[in-house]
């Protein structure tokens, strides 16, 4: 008899627990690091942090990745519950921002022998930018600069390592995943010039947003950083 109500007591605290637990849908960006597949499986810095989050929170919840634009489009008509961006005017009382989680910093990357210590020793100098990057604007006098588009990173480190550009414009966490991934090491390339520090921001849709689990979440990202465990996601797919 003892048995059969520790078991009856049992159920009805998962059944309890089932139903208290929010269902949610997350969708965040399809883009290295943030969140990718390699070898079936889905991975990165965004979908582990955001995972853990969730989990933390006790969601029933479905992580999916896709485009940048229909991320915040779902977000927008509630279609999505939750994910973590830069601040987006398009999301304007659309979403609430919880907390910042980590940061994303742009930076100029140059070799040893001809190091960019200050902004003002771009004048006169070739600089390699993404396809369709715009972070460069954040440059003073970005206009003079003498800008010259690659295709990715790799491009962009093959012409800095041959001499045919003399900096690269680069985001920190997405330029250290390819070093990381191609064994290259930071030491062979001169100490980043950093010109601006923006911050990824767990978001919510405002069906998600009444008090209690914003003050939830908010607490659950303090301890993940606090911790040490944020940094050690990223340090996993981006190296020290």
């Amino acid at each position: 008899m003892k048995y059969l109500i520790m078991i009856f007591t049992l159920l009805s605290w998962l059944i309890g627990f089932s139903t208290y637990a929010k269902s949610i849908n997350i969708v965040i960006i399809d883009v290295v690091p943030a969140g990718f597949q390699h070898q079936g499986r889905t991975q990165g810095t965004t979908y582990e942090l955001i995972n853990q989050i969730a989990d933390r929170a006790n969601f029933k919840y479905d992580t999916k990745l896709k485009p940048f634009a229909r991320v915040v489009q779902e977000l927008a008509n509630g279609d999505a519950d939750m994910s973590m961006l830069l601040p987006n005017s398009a999301l304007d009382g659309q979403v609430v921002l919880v907390a910042p989680v980590y940061e994303l910093k742009s930076m100029i990357v140059s070799m040893p022998n001809e190091p960019i210590k200050e902004l003002t020793e771009l004048s006169g100098k070739k600089v390699g930018m993404l396809r369709n990057a715009t972070f460069y604007r954040k440059i003073p006098n970005h206009e003079q600069l003498d800008l010259y588009e690659v295709k990715n990173y790799r491009q962009g480190i093959k012409m800095l390592k041959h001499g045919r550009i003399n900096a690269l414009l680069a985001i920190d966490q997405s330029f250290y995943f390819l070093l990381k991934n191609e064994g290259l090491e930071r030491s062979e390339f001169a100490p980043p010039l950093y010109f601006d520090t923006q911050h990824m921001y767990l978001q919510v849709s405002n069906k998600l947003s009444d008090e209690s689990t914003i003050n939830q979440l908010k607490s659950i990202v303090n301890d993940l950083k606090s911790s040490g465990e944020a940094n050690a996601i990223l340090k996993k797919y981006v190296g020290e």
